[in-house]
């Protein structure tokens, strides 16, 4: 594949020029995932270009996760965002992320039966007086965390969920087998929000880091609300792709 060059002629910036080559090194395969770029030199000498500007390009696309350095290694593709069906999907988070060939592991932070909040208690449909079973795990690709979940399920749909393993297994999966429980439906809205400390903690992203939020509702065949979540999803890190059928 023939690699592109600075065109002199143009009004466009030389900096803004030798980004979007690079981007395309990308997006073209000239530059595979997990491959080692050339070093800046190399790059000053190919494009002819000055150090300053093969630095300014190489910023913007680590700004954008699309390369990361590693100090006397040199510079590496970040791998490809992963991509994800959550949106329309039924099976959960977790059964999405198993079927892949990508080393995906989970990590439990808390399972607990607690009295829910306001707004767990009006997305669950129940009353103030009842307990919710909570699950919040962090789901990592090649040891590098990807997205963490937060999960309610009214207590007396699932009684004994607490004694459930949850790093192996499907909540979704728990939930059919053992209890009978199929979501029917589900209600799922996607958001930008900044990253808290406790996004830091998870994700290992600074503070103020957009994330993506879904947050879902899923319903069962009957209407009542089985299970509300809210899901932090790494923006540099995953895309989200929806199908559609006539």
């Amino acid at each position: 594949m023939k690699i592109k060059n600075i065109d002199r002629n143009q009004a466009t910036p030389i900096s803004f020029q030798l980004q979007e080559i690079f981007h395309d090194n990308i997006d073209d395969g000239i530059w595979q995932s997990g491959e080692k770029i050339p070093t800046e030199n190399e790059l000053c000498e190919q494009y002819d270009v000055s150090l300053i500007t093969v630095r300014k390009a190489l910023k913007q696309l680590e700004i954008e996760g699309l390369i990361k350095r590693f100090q006397g290694k040199g510079t590496f593709v970040q791998d490809r965002k992963v991509k994800d069906l959550i949106l329309q999907s039924l099976t959960g988070t977790f059964a999405f992320s198993t079927e892949g060939k990508r080393n995906f592991s989970t990590t439990l932070i808390e399972k607990n039966i607690e009295v829910p909040n306001e707004k767990t208690i009006d997305a669950l449909q129940i009353s103030p007086a009842e307990k919710v079973f909570k699950l919040i795990r962090i789901r990592s690709v090649e040891g590098s965390p990807l997205y963490w979940t937060k999960v309610y399920i009214p207590e007396h749909l699932c009684p004994s969920l607490l004694e459930e393993e949850f790093e192996n297994r499907s909540l979704y999966e728990i939930l059919k087998t053992k209890y009978g429980l199929a979501a029917e439906s589900a209600v799922r809205t996607i958001e930008t929000v900044i990253a808290s400390s406790r996004a830091k903690n998870y994700l290992g992203v600074t503070p103020g880091t957009p994330l993506h939020l879904i947050s879902s509702i899923s319903y069962l065949r009957d209407g009542k609300p089985m299970e509300f979540s809210k899901n932090y999803f790494r923006s540099d890190r995953v895309k989200f792709e929806v199908k559609i059928n006539k």
